[in-house]
């Protein structure tokens, strides 16, 4: 079973935090999708494809997407590659 973990969990949307998904199949693809609700209550949202490594992980600050809102290694870029969603 996958476990996704944030550390932290809470704080400022600057704020740098560590993901890590665990528990993945070797090999797998996987794709993480954020979103949060500004305050103009405008949903912003981002999405990327990884590929988890021979322990069958996948660590923001070390692995780039395969695919997805943003390119190269980015501890925080679920968050920096938001735009606004179209409603």
């Amino acid at each position: 079973m996958a476990h996704l973990h944030i550390t932290p969990a809470d704080g400022l949307l600057d704020e740098p935090r560590q993901i890590v998904l665990e528990g993945l199949a070797a090999g797998a693809r996987v794709t993480l999708t954020s979103q949060t609700v500004r305050g103009n209550g405008l949903l912003w949202r981002s999405s990327a494809t990884f590929i988890a490594n021979a322990q069958g992980r996948v660590d923001l600050t070390q692995d780039a997407p395969v695919a997805g809102d943003y390119a190269g290694v980015s501890a925080m870029g679920l968050l920096w590659s938001q735009r606004p969603e179209q409603g």
